[in-house]
């Protein structure tokens, strides 16, 4: 299974920094969320760990080797990617679009194999769209449409898997849906990687997280050390309360801190 590795990372665009001198282990096995404010570089990150972008310096290892161009196919059956917002450019139907997912496997005709239909009812399955099938994208909302593009990413069946706010869109039962899928991707071997905002979900749910503000890398491990009163003062400035039910913990953003009361 694949282990990926970001070593001081860099971006900036215009002479803004997104990202800062970031270092990141993404192992197989495990669920990796990475959480911050808006705009701490969460998305440009994510993209950098999926090859979508180069970093300006550092580097990104995969399985301890940087990826050459012609590379790029081999690394589509082995990482998919899905990007936040639930956007698909085109009028297809639901089972044609998550079949799009298999097309890193299918030669240059782009026949589909048995193994390829196999693949792809699994995924509408396992992400619960499989009496969407029929539908377009234009008929389905905001949440089902990011529930279609999971499975799009689960039907790849590749070693890693890394999620830009894919529960964003959706009612807290598909909330905790889709988490449950995430970690056990996680428990089957693959290295997952995830976007959240929802500080509970990440507690609960992430093997080990990586805390970003202003594009450096905060905090990161356990979520017991990453989400402490301290570091989530400096970088959402808020006070939050916490429980625990049944043995898993919860967090509760409560109270907005002032400039002067951050760390």
């Amino acid at each position: 299974m694949m282990r990926i590795t970001a070593e001081a990372v860099s971006v900036e665009i215009g002479g803004k920094p997104l990202l800062d001198g970031v270092d990141l282990e993404v192992r197989p096995g495990e669920l990796t969320g990475l959480i911050g404010p808006n705009g701490a570089g969460k998305t440009t990150l994510l993209r950098v760990l999926g090859a979508l972008r180069p970093p300006g310096s550092g580097r990104v290892l995969y399985d301890g080797k940087t990826i050459a161009r012609r590379e790029r196919p081999a690394l589509a059956r082995r990482l998919a990617y899905l990007a936040q917002g639930g956007e698909a450019h085109w009028p297809l139907r639901v089972e044609r679009l998550v079949a799009l997912g298999r097309l890193p496997h299918q030669g240059p005709l782009g026949r589909a194999s048995a193994e390829d239909q196999s693949a792809v009812e699994r995924a509408l399955q396992r992400s619960g769209v499989e009496h969407l099938r029929a539908r377009t994208l234009a008929t389905l909302s905001g949440g089902e449409r990011m529930q279609v593009l999971l499975a799009r990413a689960l039907a790849v069946e590749a070693e890693a898997l890394l999620a830009d706010e894919p529960v964003a869109a959706l009612d807290p039962h598909h909330q905790l849906r889709v988490m449950d899928l995430l970690r056990a991707e996680a428990r089957a071997g693959k290295a997952v990687v995830v976007v959240l905002h929802d500080l509970s979900l990440a507690a609960r749910f992430c093997d080990q997280l990586a805390l970003l503000h202003r594009g450096r890398l905060l905090a990161q491990g356990r979520p017991e050390s990453v989400l402490g009163d301290r570091e989530l003062a400096s970088a959402y400035g808020v006070r939050v309360l916490r429980g625990m039910e049944r043995g898993e913990p919860f967090l509760l953003p409560w109270e907005r801190l002032e400039a002067g009361e951050r760390p």
